[in-house]
C-alpha cells in the first residue's frame, strides 16, 4: 500500500518552494514582495477609489466630492443589464472550467504516467499571447472558421452557422479556453495532497472506485475545487478582450462598458465608480470563498469539518 503524508501548513506552502530554509517561515519569505505588490495595487487603487467620488464637467474631472456616479450607475437600466450578464458569463465559465478541468487534474494526479508532461500541455495556452488566442478562436467558430467547414462537408448543414462568432457562445467559448489552467493547476494542487491512504482503505473495505472517489476524493478536494473556481470567476467577471473579439462588441460585459465611459464620454470618475464596484463584487467574493477555504486547505486537502489528510 502506497503512503502519502499530508503537510503541515507551512509545510505543505514550502514543499511547492523548495529553495525556502526550515528557518525561514512562508511569511517572512513572502514578506518583501507582498509589500510591493501592496503599494502598487494600493496607490492605483487609492486614485480610482478618489476619482469615483469627483464630478466630471466639460470632459474634465473636477475636485468636488459626489455619490452621483454610484448613483446613477446603481440605478441605471443598462448598467444592471450589463452586470447580471456579466455575472451569468462568469458564472457559466467557472461551471464549464469544474467540469472540463476535474477530469483533466485527476486524471493527471492519479492516471498519468507522466505527469510533468500533462501540465505542460495544460500550460502551453501560456505561452502564446492572450490576444492571439482570442484570434484564433475565430478561425474555428466563424462562418468560414474549421467547425463550420467540417460541419458543411459532412452535409449536417445545408449553410454556415453564424451564431458561434460574435456571441454569447463564443465568449464563454474563448474564456473557458484562456482561464481553465488556473482551475487544473489549483485542483492539482490539492489532488497531489490528498492522503491515499483513505482512499486504498475505503477500497479495502469494498467500496468500488466510484463510491471511493464520491466519499474520500471528491470531498477532499472541494478546497481545490473552490479556491480555483474562483480563480476562473475573477478574471472572467473582467474580460476586456476576449468579449469585444469574439464578442464582436455585442455582448454586454462590464470591462467594455467601463472602456466606453473613458474613450467615448470621457467620463473617468463614472468608469472608476464602475470598476470600485467590480472591485466590491470580487473582494465579497474571495472573502466568502476563504471563510470556507483556508490557504493551507489548498495544499493539504482538507475543509473544515471534512476528512484530515
Amino acid at each position: 500500500m502506497s503512503t502519502r503524508n499530508s503537510d503541515t501548513a507551512s509545510g505543505g506552502f514550502t514543499r511547492f518552494i523548495p529553495f525556502v530554509g526550515e528557518r525561514e517561515t512562508a511569511s517572512e519569505f513572502l514578506s518583501a514582495p507582498v509589500a510591493w505588490l501592496a503599494f502598487f495595487l494600493a496607490l492605483p487603487m487609492g486614485m480610482m477609489t478618489a476619482y469615483s467620488f469627483l464630478q466630471v464637467q466639460n470632459y474634465e474631472v473636477v475636485w468636488k466630492p459626489t455619490f452621483q456616479n454610484y448613483q446613477t450607475l446603481l440605478t441605471s437600466d443598462i448598467f444592471r443589464t450589463y452586470f447580471f450578464n456579466t455575472i451569468e458569463i462568469s458564472v457559466a465559465v467557472t461551471i464549464l472550467a469544474i467540469l472540463l478541468g476535474y477530469p483533466l487534474a485527476y486524471a493527471i494526479a492519479y492516471k498519468a504516467k507522466n505527469p510533468e508532461l500533462w501540465l505542460l500541455l495544460v500550460l502551453g495556452p501560456f505561452f502564446t499571447v492572450y490576444l492571439i488566442r482570442a484570434f484564433s478562436w475565430m478561425t474555428v467558430l466563424g462562418r468560414n472558421g474549421a467547425i463550420n467547414i467540417i460541419l458543411l462537408r459532412t452535409g449536417l448543414i445545408e449553410e454556415p452557422i453564424g451564431w458561434l462568432l460574435f456571441g454569447k457562445f463564443a465568449v464563454i467559448v474563448g474564456l473557458v479556453h484562456a482561464f481553465l489552467p488556473y482551475f487544473v493547476l489549483t485542483l492539482y494542487a490539492t489532488l497531489g495532497g490528498l492522503n491515499r491512504d483513505e482512499l486504498e482503505a475505503a477500497r479495502d473495505l469494498g467500496a468500488s472506485p466510484i463510491r471511493a472517489f464520491w466519499d474520500v476524493t471528491l470531498p477532499q478536494s472541494l478546497p481545490g475545487v473552490i479556491t480555483g473556481s474562483l480563480f476562473v470567476f475573477i478574471p472572467s467577471f473582467g474580460a476586456y478582450v476576449t468579449p469585444l473579439i469574439l464578442g464582436g462588441g455585442t455582448v454586454p460585459m462590464l470591462a467594455p462598458l467601463l472602456d466606453q465611459f473613458m474613450q467615448l464620454t470621457l467620463n473617468v470618475s463614472k468608469a472608476a465608480a464602475g470598476g470600485i464596484i467590480m472591485l466590491v463584487v470580487v473582494v465579497v467574493a474571495t472573502t466568502l470563498i476563504f471563510r470556507i477555504v483556508h490557504l493551507e486547505e489548498l495544499f493539504s486537502g482538507q475543509t473544515e469539518g471534512g476528512g484530515g489528510s
